[in-house]
């Protein structure tokens, strides 16, 4: 807590004079308030430094070790940058051993997340039918039925059309 008793008063009022301005930038741009404020966030998000990233990692690490001090719950969270390929562990200590030692976890596993998500995410400079991955890892050897390759097809269709929803600057509304 500041030191200053009306820190809390000028924050309020920056706060308010921050909502006013981007009230004032969504009325001058003809869109909806709530469809900016979503954009904000989400820029805000993109430009993420990766010390904060770490940061919010080592906080949430501490929150579930005080979790199981207060409740004595074992949790752990693991979190993969598709990016730069690194990875978070954190946790109370036996939550963490456990990942460690579960077949299929510990480093191998971090890196199965991080190609999980690098293959499942799709950045808005990616397009849905740009692979992280090249054309020859994805092609599949076996032929599959008629259904699984029906299946298939639907996924990815409904992966994009999940992706242009997404990135698009249409409301909700539109797409009903």
């Amino acid at each position: 807590m500041p030191a200053d008793p009306l820190f809390y008063e000028r924050f309020l009022a920056l706060m308010e004079k921050s909502l006013s301005d981007v009230k004032t930038f969504s009325e001058r741009e003809n869109r909806p308030l709530h469809e900016v404020l979503l954009d904000k966030d989400h820029t805000t998000k993109l430009f993420l430094t990766k010390d904060a990233a770490q940061s919010i990692l080592r906080n949430a690490s501490q929150n579930l070790e005080t979790l199981h001090a207060l409740s004595g719950i074992h949790s752990f969270i693991l979190a993969a940058d598709p990016i730069s390929g690194d990875a978070f562990l954190g946790g109370t200590v036996l939550a963490r051993e456990f990942w460690r030692g579960l077949r299929g976890g510990g480093e191998a596993g971090a890196k199965g997340l991080h190609a999980f998500c690098l293959k499942k995410t799709r950045t808005p400079l990616q397009g849905p039918n740009e692979s992280s991955t090249p054309a020859s890892a994805s092609v599949d050897t076996k032929r599959g039925s008629s259904s699984s390759v029906k299946a298939e097809v639907y996924t990815t269709v409904r992966d994009a059309l999940r992706w242009v929803v997404a990135y698009s600057s249409l409301s909700k509304a539109e797409h009903a």
